[in-house]
């Protein structure tokens, strides 16, 4: 795969980039300044750098058109009082700009799974706890929206967000989960959950089509909750 990382000089972004590397996909590293960039000798010849500024739109022309999937690990560490507004401008940049390309996989790396202790910083990330409540009408579930087509799950105790599906009530979903989890899917039976009151999220990455073929995603949804002791 093609893969966009920002925040590649970061803390978490310099250890997945040897990883992605290992793994054989094409990397593409997203820095505002590469004079401040020093990647590993061991993956230096293997990857592409750009240099971007999220808040530069004409910079993020930059951008592959041909990617297949991207990180976005950035945030605005700026001493401005503005930061806030900064933050989400950033961030709405990258979706216009990844709009532009074949990305199909997004995966937004972030404290969203903490709801305590928040310091002012992290408070701009207040928009992403409104995106995780269910946006449905009447808080309804999906199921009262319509039926699922190839969906291998049904779609009672679930609400919707913005960009994701809320588990509103595991009994009735008949699922093992915390209320307020927030998780999607693709046709090729991949899934990534984040359940916030574990301080827990899951990237499952696979190619099972259609994703009706197995409940892949139930029983390891249900391995991993099995497995939490404490």
């Amino acid at each position: 795969m093609k893969i966009l990382l920002t925040g590649a000089t970061g803390y978490i972004g310099k250890r997945i980039l040897p990883v992605l590397v290992d793994a054989g996909h094409e990397v593409i590293c997203c820095v505002r300044d590469k004079s401040r960039f020093k990647p590993p000798e061991a993956v230096k010849q293997k990857i592409k750098i750009i240099q971007i500024d999220l808040l530069v739109k004409e910079s993020l022309d930059a951008i592959p058109r041909d990617i297949d999937g991207a990180y976005y690990l950035v945030h605005s560490m700026s001493a401005s009082s503005d930061y806030q507004k900064l933050e989400q401008e950033s961030a709405i940049n990258f979706r216009n700009a990844l709009n532009e390309t074949k990305v199909r996989h997004v995966v937004y790396l972030s404290g969203i799974v903490n709801e305590s202790d928040l310091s002012d910083h992290l408070e701009s990330r207040k928009t992403v706890e409104f995106m995780r409540l269910n946006q449905l009408p009447d808080n309804g579930d999906l199921a009262s929206m319509g039926q699922p087509v190839w969906s291998e799950t049904n779609y009672e105790g679930i609400g919707f967000g913005i960009g994701w599906a809320v588990v509103l009530d595991p009994a009735k979903a008949n699922i093992i989960a915390s209320v307020g989890e927030h998780h999607w899917g693709g046709a090729a039976s991949t899934f990534f959950w984040l359940d916030p009151e574990e301080e827990m999220f899951v990237i499952f990455l696979t190619q099972l089509i259609p994703s009706s073929t197995y409940p892949i995603r139930r029983e390891l949804r249900s391995r991993v909750y099995q497995a939490l002791i404490d």
